[in-house]
């Protein structure tokens, strides 16, 4: 019996940090500076589907001992942690959370999650 290989979908953004996120900011009309220097830019909805190697290494932050450290899951945690009651504690922002993807050979090779203050 032969598997589908696993996909991730996610909606690409650009986090920009400094004079670049000012800029960004202002060219859409919001405040500067912006908070936290950093500005997230997101004009295209469209959703990427990319497959998701099986030795793929997804990183969640660790809101328990925040911020610094991080838990290693599994794909079937990382796609349990969103609004799982077992992981509200480890994953509080879930599908709101925002993640570095880190894409080579048109495979997911790592995902990690994004500390947002």
């Amino acid at each position: 019996m032969r598997t589908s290989p696993k996909t991730i979908s996610f909606d690409l953004a650009y986090r920009l940090d400094g004079e670049e996120a000012n800029q960004a900011a202002a060219e859409r009309g919001y405040p500067t500076p912006v908070d936290n220097d950093y500005f997230v830019v997101n004009d295209n909805p469209k959703l990427r589907t990319v497959p998701l190697s099986p030795d793929a290494e997804i990183l969640l932050v660790d809101w328990n001992r925040c911020c610094d450290d991080f838990v290693t899951v599994d794909p079937e945690g990382f796609q349990a942690s969103f609004g799982h009651p077992e992981y509200s504690s480890l994953h509080p922002q879930g599908e709101f959370s925002q993640y570095w993807v880190k894409v080579s050979g048109g495979i997911v090779v790592k995902i990690e999650e994004q500390y947002r203050p």
